[in-house]
């Protein structure tokens, strides 16, 4: 008996080592099994939202249809194709020297606010689409298209541009 104690009170650091090696040891193989038998792990939140945004980078351009979408709150009494048209619808292709498809929308009311609004938007991309047109030195891509949604009555629209000059990134 003497010599146990002696025995455990020497070896005491190699007793306490080796307790936390088999603690650790059977906390690892419990979490391997875990993993192996799927058993009590579920698919995290963080992963499902990573697959539905996965879904609307691979599907974001098929939403500018150049129209206006309505939601089921619209007040459907008004025809609100008649607030937004496509105003320019160009198309042209110099070969060698660029690619221009782009659908320029304009609000028809006269309001200031819609007024000011066509005006950014024509200076914005219809200068654009001139310069490309009068100046490219490289082959430039230009695409624009457009979609409106109306939601509780209230129009909102979202317009997208591509563009791609030379051998640079393309630009969305």
């Amino acid at each position: 008996m003497e010599k146990l104690k002696y025995l455990i009170i020497k070896n005491k650091r190699i007793i306490m080592i080796a307790g936390i090696l088999l603690v650790c040891s059977i906390a690892i193989a419990f979490g391997i099994y875990a993993q192996v038998t799927n058993m009590g792990v579920k698919v995290p939140e963080s992963e499902k939202v990573d697959e539905d945004y996965e879904d609307l980078k691979n599907n974001f351009q098929d939403i500018f249809t150049n129209t206006i979408n309505k939601e089921t709150t619209a007040n459907l009494n008004y025809n609100y194709e008649e607030l937004l048209y496509t105003r320019y619808d160009l198309k042209d292709e110099k070969s060698g020297k660029y690619s221009i498809e782009a659908k320029i929308p304009e609000f028809k009311e006269n309001s200031d606010t819609l007024k000011k609004t066509n005006k950014e938007i024509y200076d914005s991309y219809a200068n654009e689409i001139l310069k490309i047109a009068n100046t490219a030195t490289v082959y430039t891509t230009f695409n624009l298209d457009y979609v409106a949604y109306v939601n509780e009555n209230i129009i909102s629209l979202v317009i997208m541009c591509k563009y791609k000059d030379g051998t640079n990134a393309q630009e969305i």
